[in-house]
């Protein structure tokens, strides 16, 4: 009773937000990434993780928005 007093609000957040009630979409959206490190055998340094975290943002985000991951990391590594 105490916990579901304390996190009254967070708990309600989907109702008044409007947003779904579970993160299935965002857990399905990292799955590629997790299969990724687990098929690589994870990686092997911190600066490695991040360099990957970054790579697999921005390609899911040029999926989301039907662009060419290479088209677009050749003009930015031309400008």
């Amino acid at each position: 009773m105490k916990r579901r007093t304390k996190y009254y609000f967070e708990l309600c957040t989907y109702i008044k937000a409007d947003v779904e009630s579970m993160n299935n979409p965002a857990e399905r959206e990292i799955r590629p990434a997790v299969l990724m490190r687990k098929t690589s055998y994870c990686n092997r340094s911190d600066h490695g993780k991040d360099t990957r975290a970054i790579l697999m943002s921005i390609i899911a985000t040029c999926k989301k928005q039907n662009r060419s991951f290479i088209d677009y990391a050749a003009r930015r590594l031309v400008t």
